[in-house]
């Protein structure tokens, strides 16, 4: 189940086809405290403005991960969030990505008129499927986000994940927490995640994109072989 840290706001149930309620889908709400997840201003915090993760909970990857993505203004389908999809042909880079405010680590297309979606992909493994974690999102303008092909989170995303349609908010950048609990998307084994970041509009200033997973996993068990993934 995906869960709000903060505000409360509209939730709906997120089906897979063929399969049953993965949880909650997060939904952004545009005013006041209706506002499903943590949003802050680019305050320059440390922690890139998030807290700390939680004490049982291990990163699985951090802020300025290398991640593959397209920014070729081309409209994909629906097949590029899923895990069987072949992305070798795109570029990747280390993030954060983006362009118009400095501190891009990767540019990305600034086109005029302006690209309305960008693409990213992140495949990482797990031992263990985690009781719970949460995913931090750095982005501008909007962003959705699936974990194995299903949706768990969009913010200023306006009807869907159409790659032609632009964010409905531009608010400076935005930081958001989706948590989850044991009902959770992830599994023993390969795992991707799948993101597509929204400009606001075709004469967009600027855009960015970066993310942290941190989740909670049991460690291996007495008299178990050391997991490389406890290791620092």
């Amino acid at each position: 189940m995906v869960q709000s840290e903060r505000f409360q706001c509209r939730w709906t149930a997120a089906l897979a086809a063929g399969a049953v309620a993965v949880g909650l889908l997060a939904t952004g709400c545009e005013n006041g405290l209706e506002r499903e997840a943590d949003r802050r201003r680019d305050d320059g915090a440390d922690n890139n403005g998030f807290p700390p993760i939680r004490e049982l909970e291990t990163v699985v990857f951090d802020f300025g991960a290398v991640w593959r993505y397209n920014d070729s203004n081309v409209d994909l389908g629906t097949e590029w969030k899923d895990p069987a999809y072949r992305d070798r042909t795109w570029k990747s880079g280390p993030a954060e990505f983006g362009f118009g405010e400095g501190d891009e680590d990767t540019l990305v297309a600034d086109l005029d008129p302006n690209v309305p979606s960008i693409y990213f992909r992140k495949a990482f493994e797990l031992p263990r499927v985690p009781r719970g974690g949460a995913i931090n999102l750095k982005f501008d303008d909007g962003a959705a986000v699936w974990v194995n092909g299903r949706q768990v989170a969009e913010f200023d995303f306006g009807d869907g994940a159409a790659f032609s349609e632009y964010a409905t908010g531009d608010d400076a950048t935005n930081r958001e927490t989706v948590r989850f609990d044991a009902k959770n998307p992830f599994v023993a084994g390969k795992n991707l995640m799948a993101v597509m970041v929204k400009n606001v509009d075709e004469d967009s200033s600027d855009l960015s994109f970066d993310a942290r997973l941190a989740l909670e996993i049991d460690p291996p068990g007495p008299g178990s072989e050391p997991d490389p993934f406890f290791q620092p």
